[in-house]
């Protein structure tokens, strides 16, 4: 009872996954992995790592990874670990490192 709970909780953190999943996308592709989302341009995309999130961004690309942010260009840009962090400067585009 304590790990459905657990899992219920968790499913309602934004990208949370905690198990591996298989989307597919609306071009008729599938992928497979944690976090996944389905961008405008219909291309689904999954982090492959626990932990990881996808998201989309204006421009319509969704992209996974950690501490993900979307720049005011519309392009999104997430970390390879939880330790990299992601910002948006001065030049709207964003980056992580």
């Amino acid at each position: 009872m304590k790990k459905l709970i657990l899992a219920a909780v968790l499913s309602l953190l934004p990208g949370a996954a905690i198990a591996n999943e298989c989307i597919q996308g609306y071009d008729g592709n599938a992928a497979c992995g944690y976090g996944c989302a389905v961008g405008y341009d219909g291309v689904a995309v999954c982090g492959d790592r626990p932990g990881a999130r996808c998201v989309v961004g204006y421009d319509g690309h969704a992209r996974c990874g950690f501490n993900c942010v979307v720049g005011y260009d519309g392009q999104a840009a997430c970390g390879s670990c939880a330790a990299e962090t992601c910002i948006v400067p001065a030049s709207g585009h964003a980056v992580c490192g």
